[in-house]
């Protein structure tokens, strides 16, 4: 008869996890105390109104120029490269025989030489004068840019776009 005998068996080993928790927490306090936040790098230029809220202030009126453009013909849609008409798919230019106009101010003027007149006829009559280029439905950026170019030769500063209601 063969006879089993038991081996020894090793102690339990327990690892205490007191001092790593210990640690964790230290360095976490350390990195809350010692974090900097950083502040607004640029300052953001904004004119709210002063008349609107608690103060009872009244503020200047702002003074704008306007230009609105609108599309009066559409015109035929082409493939970017070549004059093929469009195939509904993808990237496409406007034809010769689109038609926009332009509203600058109180005037209705059909091409970019009345609005760059208009623009340098309105930085010279006020330099801090701001620009509202207003792009109504239909209208696509490379009509927006134009105007946008231009406004920028005239040397005008503050510029703002307004959507298609």
């Amino acid at each position: 008869m063969v006879r089993r005998t038991r081996r020894p068996t090793a102690p339990a080993v327990r690892s205490d996890l007191t001092p790593m928790i210990d640690v964790t927490f230290l360095i976490l306090i350390f990195f809350m105390l010692t974090i900097q936040f950083r502040t607004l790098d640029g300052k953001l230029d904004s004119r709210l109104p002063k008349q609107d809220g608690v103060s009872a202030a009244s503020a200047p009126r702002v003074e704008r120029a306007r230009v609105v453009i609108e599309v009066e013909r559409a015109g035929t849609r082409l493939a970017p490269a070549g004059d093929a008409p469009w195939a509904g798919s993808g990237p496409f230019r406007y034809g010769a025989d689109r038609a926009l106009r332009y509203t600058c101010g109180p005037r209705v003027v059909r091409g970019l030489d009345g609005v760059r007149a208009y623009l340098e006829a309105e930085r010279a009559r006020d330099p801090e004068l701001e620009l509202v280029i207003d792009a109504r439905e239909g209208t696509v950026y490379a009509d927006a840019v134009a105007v946008l170019d231009l406004a920028g030769l005239a040397g005008f500063e503050g510029v703002a776009l307004a959507g298609a209601r």
